[in-house]
């Protein structure tokens, strides 16, 4: 699995201290399934442990989203909408883990 997107989220200079910034952005990974044979049934990616609690998962998203099946030499990509705080240089560590049914 890679991330797709930067690790860096967007706000604006001008305003971080009066919320009229972004106050969520995309944060995207691609899972592969690097197998000439396995197809992987039930394939989900969960996003969790946010290390900062002004972090998290945004607009009711829940922290699984299920991909299905992944089939020998194939990806697939899921994004998280993710809220976060409007400090500069503000930091999370988080945990993403891919599960199967194999």
């Amino acid at each position: 699995m890679i991330r797709t997107t930067s690790d860096e989220l967007v706000i604006d200079s001008n305003y971080p201290s009066t919320g009229e910034d972004p106050k969520a952005s995309y944060v995207g990974f691609k899972v592969f399934n690097t197998s000439n044979s396995t197809a992987y049934t039930d394939v989900s990616v969960s996003i969790t442990n946010f290390s900062n609690p002004a972090w998290g998962l945004a607009g009711n998203q829940p922290s699984t989203i299920f991909i299905g099946t992944l089939l020998p030499d194939s990806s697939r990509s899921v994004y998280f909408y993710v809220y976060h705080e409007m400090i500069i240089g503000s930091i999370c560590d988080i945990t993403v883990e891919v599960a199967d049914n194999n």
